[in-house]
């Protein structure tokens, strides 16, 4: 499971993939800022061109806590990597700093690719949450109009990552199995992060 398993949110009603703020961030930590700095140069410069200084400090603080999920070795890696496989290491954050949609993706995913289905649906979805409620009293107590949020988010996120695609009926996501680079798999590897490559491909852990 992710690194450090934290307690279920609705946070990610929020967020967006924010990939290429993710570059930002990533690029200005490889040449020497600090996250301290980079917050203060947002403050300043709104880097992230966000409508509102609120709305930038939500992107910054959602980015840099995503960041900080990773290993080290992380962002050194992304700055040399391949424009897919960058995009795999954003998920990669994503999915480490939110359990909850780290399950959605090992057990709604991961799920899909083995036994072939290729597409997910609101009913996968509705199944994924109602066992959560039943699992944790937190998610349990959320209206119903919060995880059709999740929802929408969690889906907007993997088809900006790649790894879904739209169909023609707007309720349908086909999945895009990754390619996982080699040196990819070999950092979530040492990292003791399989559980992160079972659930882009399916494999066993």
């Amino acid at each position: 499971m992710p690194i450090n398993r934290k307690p279920y949110s609705a946070a990610m009603t929020k967020c967006l993939f924010w990939f290429q703020e993710f570059k930002t961030v990533a690029g200005l930590l490889n040449q020497g800022q600090s996250l301290t700095q980079i917050k203060a140069k947002n403050a300043q410069e709104n880097i992230f061109q966000a409508r509102t200084p609120h709305r930038g400090r939500i992107i910054f603080n959602a980015v840099a806590a995503r960041i900080g999920s990773l290993p080290p070795d992380f962002l050194p890696f992304f700055e040399k990597a391949d424009f897919p496989t960058q995009k795999l290491v954003c998920l990669t954050s994503v999915l480490s700093y939110d359990s909850l949609f780290f399950d959605f993706m090992y057990e709604v995913y991961r799920e899909k690719i083995i036994t072939g289905a290729g597409m997910i649906t609101p009913g996968d979805t509705a199944r994924f949450f109602k066992n959560k409620q039943a699992q944790d009293e937190k998610v349990a107590a959320w209206a119903d109009g919060t995880f059709d949020r999740i929802a929408w988010a969690y889906k907007g996120i993997l088809l900006n990552a790649g790894i879904l695609n739209k169909t023609g009926r707007k309720t349908e996501w086909v999945i895009e199995k990754p390619i996982l680079n080699a040196d990819l798999i070999k950092l979530l590897e040492k990292n003791d992060m399989g559980v992160f490559i079972a659930a882009f491909s399916g494999d066993a852990v």
